[in-house]
């Protein structure tokens, strides 16, 4: 999950670069580059979003004096953006501000797809319907077939219980297929 909060993290560094220049610096630090740098910093755990005020004094020979109560809790871990953003600003005592995440949605070509999505579907549902294999009656047979074996086979109930077709065996440390109906799909009781 620290790939997640990385990814929420830039979208906090984006949004805060913007709305509030020179205020709130972030830096990200990776202890596999940073090992001297996470030992200064006391930090013993991973992931971990702590204030360094400017009034803090650091040294290069020095140990940073960060106690635990500035970093921020793990109780809701993995953190959204707004929850690192909120967090951040609460520190730095600047008011909230709102995290724009990227979407198609929000694009200025999203009107233009739409339209495009909506076209293509009325052409290919009209050659669907004009379509001649689709006059035979052995394909509405076949599928009504399907459908009804389906239903009936335990596929659907399997589908809708969750029921797994393997299961492991804890005794024995192998994987049995789990079939108990007679000649028909899944685990059905």
């Amino acid at each position: 999950k620290l790939g997640q909060v990385a990814r929420e993290y830039g979208l906090v560094a984006s949004t805060l670069r913007k709305a509030t220049p020179g205020k709130v610096f972030l830096t990200r630090a990776e202890f596999t580059s940073e090992k001297e740098l996470f030992g200064k910093l006391g930090i013993v755990s991973l992931p971990h979003l702590a204030p360094i005020p400017p009034s803090l004094p650091v040294g290069a020979a020095q140990a940073v004096g960060l106690t635990k109560d500035h970093a921020m809790p793990l109780n809701d871990y993995p953190w959204s953006a707004e929850t690192i953003a909120g967090w951040v600003m609460e520190t730095a005592g600047l008011p909230a501000v709102e995290i724009n995440r990227p979407s198609l949605l929000k694009s200025r070509f999203a009107p233009v797809f739409m339209l495009l999505f909506m076209a293509s579907a009325a052409v290919l549902g009209y050659r669907l319907y004009h379509a001649p294999f689709l006059r035979h009656t052995w394909i509405y047979m076949a599928g009504s077939l399907v459908i009804y074996w389906f239903s009936v086979s335990g596929g659907m109930y399997i589908i809708i219980r969750g029921m797994p077709f393997v299961q492991f065996d804890q005794r024995t440390r192998s994987s049995n297929l789990f079939l108990p109906g007679q000649g028909q799909l899944g685990a059905e009781g």
